[in-house]
């Protein structure tokens, strides 16, 4: 029976993710994001020749998260895209699965808080992770292009919802 139930279950996991790599998304007319070098022991990074080099993506408070059995580590962000208008916030994430099973790796897991208020993902995160295995993403925000306060909610639930503050510097140098 159990058997019959994991059969089905990644038969439509199957489903799911040919059918996304298959049919047009109307939102993703994005060109893919340039390589991000691991973030460096203060969980900064800057992505040179990204589009708005005028600002560091910086998580003052830590760079991972775990929940349940899976570790979020974010590996850095950009900004791309200038103002006055939003622009596109960037946060290269790695999910580490240490459950034996495959597990969704997917915008749902992510929201932002801007000055207080969640935001959806806009870049469509959809991957598989297969069991005690790592993938990284990008998972992809439109924010304002003027300054506020982010924070970064990882989980899918309020119970186990991890907290990364994130902040947007201008660019030194």
């Amino acid at each position: 029976m159990l058997t019959a139930i994991a059969g089905i279950i990644t038969a439509v996991t199957g489903l799911i993710l040919a059918l996304n790599q298959i049919l047009p998304r109307s939102s993703d007319n994005s060109t893919p994001a340039p390589a991000a070098s691991p973030a460096a022991d203060s969980g900064r990074e800057t992505t040179p020749g990204a589009a708005n080099a005028a600002y560091e993506v910086a998580f003052p408070d830590g760079t991972k998260a775990r929940v349940g059995e899976f570790v979020y580590t974010l590996l850095g962000g950009h900004v791309e895209g200038q103002g006055p208008g939003p622009v596109e916030l960037k946060i290269t994430v790695r999910m580490t699965n240490e459950a034996p099973y495959g597990a969704n790796f997917w915008d749902q897991s992510f929201r932002l808080l801007v000055d207080g208020v969640p935001r959806a993902p806009t870049g469509g995160l959809n991957e598989v992770v297969a069991g005690r295995s790592a993938l990284e993403g990008d998972v992809v925000f439109s924010v304002p292009a003027e300054p506020a306060e982010f924070t970064l909610l990882v989980g899918e639930n309020e119970s186990q919802t991890v907290r990364i503050p994130v902040t947007l510097q201008p660019a030194q140098g």
